[in-house]
């Protein structure tokens, strides 16, 4: 492929991908939240996640204060567990929230993968191991029984937002400078640290505003391997007090996502994972993750087993990542407006008319402020408590005739955004004819019935659309009332005069457009 075509082909991926839902940026997510021995696992101190979780089932938190700050816990069972021992005041709790689909597969992510040439097919007896350096990968193949030889890999070049595709089980590690959606059919092993170039190179702390971006998704488990550098077997006795961190914790950056499966570590220390370490407890350090963490089923990364086994574990969310599209949750709404504009049906002054538009986001339930609206245009504010989906209704009331353009805005303070609907609608005179009806060649003004004895109606005719005066006056030129003092469209219209508060006798009504004015007169009999 030449490289003009390349940039063709990069751009229509980045319009599609741009015109898409946004990413599924929970701190941690699960469809269920029972594990492989069906149990259910309490979310303790390090586990106290910066950001929102989400669960399709029933989320156990049992946590002291967080040292990040905390938004929601969105769990779809109306069943509540936590310990009310620790504090749990920050956290927002939603229950009973709809289940969001979990993705079955990644199939759009393969076809991508093909098009733009960063896709890996072997064969299905074979395995793949891949180190990160940048913008670019190191590659080797094996079969499942044998080792990888160090010396016989291929150098594969990406480009920025590439995402590539190994179709067959994958072990990875190293370092991504550029954004990089890394997909597997099947498991895939993390040997040591992913993480950004700019991010801390010990725990992987991201620097606010980073440019690289990150994401795994495997059709199988993501799981922590048991290696020298991760901390392989008590990492020589000490554990996680061992003083060097290289062989014990393992640093994280970007999103995660187990589609069948769970993120978990290799190797449990228990009967039923078929290994045993001689060493108790067989604790390998800790997990610093600043990102998410997305599965399918909830996983172990420790467990209460020989007086314990695996990682403590420090979670972190990262904003940065928070609108990313990965093109994976395509059915997920965000932010929808639907109808995007309120069109009014057209109305006669002194009447209203109401219309309505529905604001969702099937992300977190969100609280709108700052709503408002322009004149004639008002909306019901009422709308303030967190909701999945907020109904905001616009009335349209305008005082004189004319067509009418203005807005509903209102923010939200989770996305810094503030959103915004345009409003139409379009008023006529009382009694007017439509706009569309054949336009007076001059100023007219009638009154009917004339002579009159409580309610009279006066009638103009407006050869163009302006600003009409409608005034009212007695014998000694006095004015007594303002009857109009507006902009009218052209085209007859009609007034109502109310005799009520006028004494018997003769009066004057004059019309005033531009430089024209036409006078009536109007004879009141009580």
């Amino acid at each position: 492929m030449g490289a003009t075509a390349k940039r063709l082909l990069f751009a229509v991926l980045f319009l599609a991908m741009a015109s898409a839902p946004y990413a599924l940026n929970y701190m941690y997510f699960s469809d269920t939240e029972l594990t492989v021995f069906n149990g259910r696992i309490r979310s303790w101190h390090l586990d106290t996640l910066g950001g929102p979780i989400r669960t399709n089932d029933m989320f156990m938190m049992m946590t002291g204060v967080p040292s990040a700050p905390c938004e929601y816990v969105i769990q779809s069972s109306d069943s509540v567990w936590w310990d009310s021992t620790y504090g749990h005041e920050c956290w927002q709790y939603v229950h009973g929230a709809p289940p969001l689909p979990w993705p079955d597969n990644a199939q759009w992510h393969r076809e991508q993968a093909i098009a733009q040439g960063h896709y890996f097919d072997e064969g299905d007896t074979m395995r793949a191991r891949v180190r990160l350096f940048g913008d670019w990968l190191r590659v080797w193949f094996a079969g499942f029984n044998q080792p990888f030889d160090s010396v016989d890999f291929v150098d594969h070049f990406i480009e920025d937002s590439a995402i590539v595709w190994f179709e067959a089980p994958l072990s990875v590690w190293g370092v991504v400078t550029t954004n990089l959606i890394l997909c597997s059919s099947a498991d895939v092993g993390l040997e040591d640290n992913i993480r950004y170039g700019s991010s801390d190179p010990v725990r992987g702390e991201i620097v606010p505003g980073h440019e690289e971006k990150f994401a795994l998704i495997a059709e199988g488990s993501i799981v922590v391997l048991n290696t020298w550098a991760n901390g392989r077997e008590n990492s020589g006795g000490d554990g996680n007090n061992q003083p060097d961190p290289d062989s014990t914790d393992i640093a994280l950056n970007g999103l995660y996502y187990s589609l069948h499966g769970s993120f978990t570590f290799a190797q449990q220390n228990d009967p039923d994972s078929g290994y045993v370490c001689t060493c108790m407890p067989d604790d390998r350090g800790v997990i610093y993750l600043w990102g998410s963490i997305g599965q399918q089923q909830r996983g172990y990364v420790h467990r209460s087993t020989r007086q314990s086994t695996g990682y403590l574990k420090g979670y972190r969310y990262d904003p940065d990542l928070k609108f990313w599209n990965t093109g994976l949750f395509a059915n997920v709404v965000e932010n929808e407006i639907v109808p995007a504009s309120l069109e009014f049906d057209t109305i006669t002054v002194g009447e209203f008319a109401f219309a309505s538009t529905q604001f969702t986001n099937e992300f977190v339930p969100l609280r709108l402020t700052e709503l408002s609206t322009t004149t004639p245009f008002a909306a019901d504010d009422s709308v303030f408590d967190e909701a999945w989906t907020h109904e905001l209704q616009v009335i349209f009331l305008p005082q004189a005739p004319g067509e009418y353009n203005g807005t509903l805005s209102f923010r939200s303070d989770y996305y810094n955004r503030t959103f915004t609907v345009p409003l139409h609608g379009v008023a006529v005179g009382l009694g007017a004819e439509s706009p569309g009806s054949p336009l007076p060649d001059r100023l007219t003004l009638g009154v009917y019935p004339n002579p009159f004895n409580c309610m009279a109606t006066i009638s103009f005719g407006l050869p163009e659309a302006g600003v009409v005066k409608l005034v009212l006056f007695d014998l000694l030129g006095r004015e007594v009332r303002t009857l109009a003092n507006s902009a009218y469209h052209a085209g007859e219209h009609k007034l109502s005069v109310n005799g009520a508060g006028l004494e018997s006798g003769l009066y004057f009504a004059r019309l005033e457009l531009a430089e024209s004015s036409i006078t009536e007169k109007l004879l009141l009999i009580k």
